[in-house]
């Protein structure tokens, strides 16, 4: 396998590069294009020679002029095979497939129902800001401490002393937390509050898929219904979709069920999908083998 970058600098995200082709068999004869949003990106025309497949993780940028050239060469040099993060459902192919953002972090699924139910969040909604959506879902999270009588937490340091205050003293605990870039907190120090948390918010980021969809651990993942591809579909029966614009309610909703423990079983089954040794070997290198 030939790693080829259309970037003068020859750079290759690191996450697709340690997530996705280190896991690939190397002794493929395949050449891979990646490409993704790199601020100081040139475009050159790579070497290439026999088949090629372009795995893409591009989202809007500012950019665009020297990607466009990137893509106006391959009209020109059309792949063998396209994996795009970003593609419709309307718009797969057998040679245009969906690809996300692995999941780094061993899935588990460690609760029974009754350890499940008695978790201490009821949700945990951690963001940075880069889609209009995460603010808005913030602003009527804080709405619902008056409105429907949840508890939210708005810091880290809040969690320290919370089991202090009598169950019926309060409300139900959402753990909702603003954390720019330069102040994120390691996901290792978040996994262990993903496990006590009964559902675990992602919402778009600059593109509609975004990290979150793939660290959603343990725990059961809330996503906007979107109309976006998906290597291992989310969908209505192993996650809650949540309406555009009515994410809050349908976070509120969800908690009159009585069956969010199968849901969170058959997220945590599909999540494992995502764990990246499995998602590059079972999934992507599996495409690639269908074209050689």
């Amino acid at each position: 396998m030939n790693i080829a970058s259309p970037d003068a600098r020859s750079q290759v995200d690191p996450t697709i590069r340690a997530g996705i082709l280190n896991h690939i068999d190397s002794s493929l004869p395949i050449t891979i294009l990646p490409v993704s949003y790199q601020p100081d990106f040139t475009f050159v025309p790579p070497r290439i020679s026999g088949k090629y497949v372009i795995v893409d993780f591009l989202e809007p940028n500012f950019r665009q002029s020297e990607y466009d050239k990137f893509w106006a060469w391959t009209k020109q040099n059309p792949p063998t095979l396209h994996f795009k993060r970003e593609l419709l459902k309307k718009d797969v192919t057998p040679t245009l497939k969906p690809i996300e953002f692995p999941c780094v972090f061993k899935p588990t699924r460690i609760s029974d129902r009754a350890s499940f139910n008695a978790r201490k969040f009821d949700v945990l909604y951690f963001w940075g800001y880069s889609h209009i959506s995460r603010p808005l879902l913030q602003g009527d999270i804080w709405r619902g401490m008056g409105k429907d009588g949840i508890s939210v937490l708005s810091h880290w340091d809040q969690i320290e002393g919370i089991e202090n205050i009598p169950a019926d003293q309060r409300g139900p605990l959402w753990l909702a937390v603003y954390t720019p870039h330069w102040t994120r907190k390691p996901m290792s120090e978040i996994l262990p509050i993903m496990a006590q948390t009964k559902v675990t918010v992602a919402m778009p980021g600059n593109g509609e898929k975004c990290f979150r969809h793939a660290e959603c651990v343990d725990t059961l993942m809330a996503m906007r219904v979107n109309d976006r591809a998906w290597s291992f579909p989310w969908n209505h029966n192993n996650s809650i979709q949540l309406g555009e614009g009515d994410e809050y309610e349908g976070l509120i909703s969800a908690f009159g069920r009585s069956d969010l423990y199968d849901f969170y079983m058959n997220c945590c089954d599909n999540m494992a999908n995502y764990f990246a040794p499995t998602y590059a070997k079972n999934y992507v290198e599996a495409e690639i083998k269908k074209i050689l």
